[in-house]
């Protein structure tokens, strides 16, 4: 039986390995011994205390915008600065406006797009650098003790402000606004061919790219997702009507029903071909109509709630207070307008 190891490599590196509390020496009290550590950790010479993880990791919000905030507090974030360490063909300057080195501090603090995002928020970033010198050590306020649980809501808006700031995720955003006194639908159906669900998604927005409501309903013994996009189109045609809009754009991520619509395709099933009529004859009732085509990514939030309401078999009809996912879609989307 190994009572104990020891391993001297040199003076400043080595191994320990102590025996478990029996005496007997094993892979598990090495396993303990080598990760005992990794609970303190430290970031630029300070230990973070184990409060801020647990509230970290216990926040009810999704958990890639925990998984953001972790990587600020660790200091974990791929910037250009870094990347050019290891690359020295990448250009350092950010990505967004190209005025200084792309470092965290200048992504969150900094740059013009970053100050547009937490004005719309209302954070007063400007008094936030005054007190915070990097990035890290703002992250690691929020989790303290002592502000942690004074103001969920306004923590919530900080984790996924932060998280929509790094340039990627800004690139995969291509959501357009419409016109100014048109209001935008998008659209999106979720159908299950084995069981026959629907689930449709719609998010109304503005010029501003302000979101005024989001809708979706459960359907069932529905023939195929073009039918479903149809229902949805039809859907967010009656919502506009039953709100008086005089101008409105549809926009959705079916290409054949769109090019149906504006009578560039007829190359539908005939199954759908009276709901096509619907929808025309409910265009009427606007002073402009639109149908629009976009790609599916940048579809997103209307994509999300149609899922969920067909995984739920439940309607949703919100005019505020949407969940964290549909706010993190929201808020990228809403950055495609602040840079531009």
């Amino acid at each position: 039986m190994i009572q104990s190891l020891y391993i001297d490599l040199n003076k400043e590196d080595e191994v320990i390995c102590m025996p478990a509390k029996n005496g007997s020496f094993s892979v598990k009290s090495t396993d303990n011994m080598l990760t005992k550590d990794q609970c303190q950790v430290q970031v630029n010479g300070n230990i973070i205390s184990s409060a801020v993880w647990k509230n970290l990791w216990n926040y009810n919000t999704a958990h890639r915008i925990k998984l953001f905030a972790w990587k600020c507090i660790r200091e974990l974030n791929s910037t250009r600065y870094k990347l050019a360490y290891y690359d020295s063909n990448i250009e350092v300057n950010c990505g967004v406006c190209g005025q200084q080195e792309e470092t965290m501090e200048h992504l969150i603090f900094m740059c013009s797009h970053a100050r547009s995002v937490w004005r719309g928020v209302q954070v007063d970033i400007e008094d936030v650098s005054r007190r915070f010198s990097i990035v890290s050590e703002w992250a690691i306020s929020w989790f303290s003790d002592r502000n942690y649980n004074n103001n969920v809501k306004h923590l919530l808006t900080l984790m996924i402000g932060i998280s929509t700031m790094l340039p990627r995720d800004i690139c995969t955003s291509l959501w357009i606004p419409p016109e100014i006194g048109v209001f935008k639908f998008n659209i999106d159906a979720s159908f299950d061919p084995d069981t026959n669900q629907l689930g449709t998604g719609i998010v109304l927005r503005d010029y501003t790219g302000e979101c005024k409501g989001i809708r979706g309903e459960y359907a069932s013994g529905v023939l195929s997702a073009k039918m479903g996009e149809c229902m949805a189109i039809r859907e967010a045609l009656s919502w506009a009507k039953r709100m008086q809009c005089s101008m409105v754009q549809v926009e959705a991520d079916a290409k054949l029903v769109i090019q149906s619509i504006n009578r560039v395709s007829l190359l539908i099933q005939w199954e759908n071909r009276n709901l096509i009529k619907e929808i025309k004859h409910l265009a009427l009732s606007f002073t402009r109509c639109i149908f629009s085509f976009t790609k599916r990514e940048n579809n997103r939030v209307a994509d999300i709630i149609s899922k969920t309401v067909r995984e739920s078999a439940t309607g949703i009809k919100s005019f505020s207070n949407f969940s964290t996912v549909v706010c993190d879609l929201l808020a990228k989307d809403q950055i495609k307008i602040s840079i531009s």
